[in-house]
């Protein structure tokens, strides 16, 4: 039927009007019966609504369908169709008329499949509603925490959620039980998604290690039916993350930077200010997050050394040891009276050449 134009009084000719015009009488309608079903399976061109010869059941039985009739079908608008079709989830015929006009054809089949997974499939912002997320935030998590999770179509497009992974999550936060007041050393995940500078894959590995039980819950803020009403024991989860993030990562955030070093987070951030640290920025979420690389702290190691740290070292005190460097000549490169740093810290180099000289100090 090629060179039809995709017209049934130009593919079928005198046939076609004969058919519907000449023997229109009851009596052929058994021919027009078999002319349909043959149209049923071997058509491969659009059938709209418009054609009033043809029963209105016929497009619900001819494989290929107009686009239109299918966006009406799927509740989706043309361009999601369209997206749709350029991501090869739906496949499609296009035909271009004389007159420039494209038309589109979608195959039934697959606008069938599309239907039927929908049924079992929710929206961004219903399944943001019911688990307490910012849609933001729900969409930058979902590769993680919900691999079934698809978009539909490409760019721009939305998600399509299984309205089962929703229900079992929302099952599993009431199975926990309540509580009202404060329980000691617990948070609520709600904090931790506010407080604590973890990226998206760090909260979805988190997520899912509370989901499968690997990680213990104490249970949930009463009245709270959300992930965020969650209770945690503040104590596990740092040992949690320290054990699956910090031992691995090659970026430190400056809260973990003056974990590792033993010092106070107003001293780490001082060392940024100054540039004994240098940081790089990272994406999380909506904001930038400041990052120490493994390597910058590993060199300031081994370039720097805190006065409390000396003191330690040869059992005395700081000032002791500030009081044996100054008569030295071995001066801080940061301290309160340099650079407002509350630490005071040193040239480790300076230092040791000067501890191998004595032995020790006195």
């Amino acid at each position: 039927m090629e060179g039809t134009s995709g017209r049934l009084p130009v593919a079928f000719r005198g046939f076609y009007l004969s058919l519907y015009r000449g023997f229109r009488n009851e009596e052929f309608e058994f021919l027009r019966e078999a002319f349909q079903d043959y149209m049923a399976e071997f058509w491969t061109e659009g059938i709209t609504r418009r054609n009033k010869r043809l029963h209105k059941a016929l497009l619900e039985r001819v494989d290929w369908i107009p686009a239109n009739h299918a966006c009406s079908q799927m509740g989706i608008s043309r361009r999601r169709l369209l997206a749709l079709i350029d991501a090869l989830s739906i496949r499609a015929s296009r035909r271009t008329t004389e007159k420039g006009r494209v038309i589109v054809l979608v195959h039934r089949a697959d606008v069938d499949n599309f239907c039927k997974a929908q049924i079992s499939h929710s929206s961004l912002q219903y399944a943001a509603n019911r688990l307490g997320f910012k849609k933001s935030r729900l969409q930058a998590l979902l590769p993680v925490i919900c691999p079934d999770a698809f978009k539909l179509g490409g760019l721009g497009c939305p998600w399509s959620i299984p309205t089962s992974w929703i229900d079992a999550w929302t099952q599993f936060i009431h199975s926990q039980p309540t509580y009202v007041s404060e329980i000691k050393d617990c948070i609520s995940v709600e904090y931790i998604l506010r407080f604590k500078s973890w990226k998206n894959d760090q909260v979805g590995t988190f997520l899912i290690e509370i989901f499968s039980k690997k990680l213990p819950l104490i249970g949930r803020v009463e009245g709270v039916s959300t992930i965020g009403g969650l209770l945690v024991s503040n104590k596990e989860v740092n040992a949690w993350f320290d054990l699956t993030f910090i031992s691995k990562i090659q970026d430190y955030t400056i809260p973990q930077v003056a974990a590792l070093l033993h010092i106070k987070q107003e001293v780490a951030y001082s060392l940024v200010r100054t540039r004994f640290l240098r940081v790089n920025a990272n994406a999380f979420g909506a904001r930038n997050q400041q990052y120490v690389r493994h390597t910058e702290v590993e060199s300031f190691k081994s370039q720097f050394v805190f006065c409390r740290d000396l003191a330690l070292q040869w059992k005395t005190s700081p000032k002791t040891v500030k009081k044996v460097l100054d008569q030295a000549g071995v001066v801080p490169v940061a301290g309160p009276e340099i650079d407002g740093c509350r630490q005071l810290l040193y040239n480790r180099i300076e230092c040791r050449n000067y501890f191998e000289g004595f032995g020790k100090l006195t």
